[in-house]
């Protein structure tokens, strides 16, 4: 079987034009990828900040407890709005809650 010049220009053609929609194609999957590792950049950014910004917070608490003679006893996993509650005031070595403990009979 035997082309013409003009069948193989169109299938050249074809070819190319097919191949340049892949590329098209390829470079806005490139691009919307890129896209996302930059936000996801941006957000784990942000949650470093805001880790800084919670040690920040749980150092200047304990330097407090420290300087008025309180303790916080080891509440693992706790959140950082808990431990208020949770500190001990007296020296037996307790915890203390803020929560009224029941009346003994």
């Amino acid at each position: 079987m035997v082309f013409c010049s003009c069948h193989r220009l169109n299938s050249e053609r074809e070819a190319t034009l097919r191949l340049k929609g892949e590329n098209g194609i390829m470079r806005k999957n490139i691009l919307g990828k890129q896209k996302e590792v930059e936000e996801q950049r941006e957000e784990l950014d942000a949650q470093k900040e805001q880790q800084r910004d919670l040690y920040t917070t749980i150092k200047g608490k304990r330097l407090a407890t420290e300087q008025n003679g309180t303790k916080i006893h080891g509440i693992r996993g706790a959140s950082p709005g808990l431990l208020d509650s949770f500190l001990c005031t007296c020296a037996c070595g307790a915890v203390a809650n803020s929560v009224a403990a029941p009346a003994r009979l």
